[in-house]
């Protein structure tokens, strides 16, 4: 099998497929949390608008929805 990272499907994607990409990664991220019984905070939500906008890299985006889990 051959998979692709997010981040190479965006180079060779349009502007409007990427965006799209990265706002149902962000739409399964929060349902993920809230079926898990821990809401996004509010600072998450903003960290990950900005990341569906392409204003902001993957990692700093999500790493409020992984603090203290490890």
């Amino acid at each position: 099998m051959n998979f692709q990272a997010s981040s190479s499907l965006d180079q060779s994607a349009g502007p409007a497929a990427a965006r799209a990409a990265r706002q149902r990664e962000v739409e399964t991220a929060l349902l993920v949390q809230t079926l898990c019984g821990q809401p996004a905070s509010p600072d998450a939500l903003a960290r990950l608008r900005r990341y569906e906008a392409g204003e902001l890299p993957r990692e700093q985006a999500f790493m409020a929805l992984y603090e203290g889990l490890m």
